[in-house]
């Protein structure tokens, strides 16, 4: 009688068949969660330059620039690209003064329907026109809002 010492040619193939649909399905999982933190990540960044936005109207901090000195300071505003993925901080003395402009992560971006421009008025911190914000990206939307008192919530 023969003694078998080793595996055959099909028990190999089954393994590395398992092997190659288990790491696939790793890889699928792994992507979808980086796109899930991108469009979060992204989502809290925004939200932060819109407390620095109001946090600085309600401080009342008045940039040194030469047309803050001439102008009162009304406030601070926030533009978004509805469509794109840039927005500023402004201060808003005169004319629009810029203080920060941000970009969001590659494939997240505004929705086309967001709202453009978030006024944060000195002193109160409250806001002209309610706002509603969405970043989308790799199949998902966060919302953001911003109520008429200046308070954010994030869905």
């Amino acid at each position: 009688m023969m003694k078998n010492n080793g595996f055959t040619l099909i028990e190999i193939l089954v393994v590395f068949s398992f092997i190659g649909i288990l790491t696939t399905l790793g890889v699928a999982s792994y992507a979808s969660y980086n796109g899930t933190q991108s469009v979060h990540s992204a989502t809290n960044d925004v939200v932060t330059l819109l407390q620095s936005a109001k946090s600085r109207s309600i401080s009342q901090v008045i940039p040194s620039s030469n047309s803050c000195v001439v102008n009162s300071l009304s406030g601070y505003e926030v533009d978004m690209t509805p469509g794109g993925q840039q927005y500023t901080l402004f201060a808003v003395c005169g004319g629009k003064m810029s203080i920060s402009t941000a970009q969001l992560p590659y494939q997240v971006s505004f929705s086309a329907s967001s709202t453009p421009t978030v006024f944060f008025n000195i002193a109160d911190g409250t806001v002209t026109t309610p706002a509603t914000i969405q970043v989308t990206g790799f199949g998902k939307i966060r919302t953001i809002t911003v109520s008429q008192i200046g308070s954010m919530t994030v869905q």
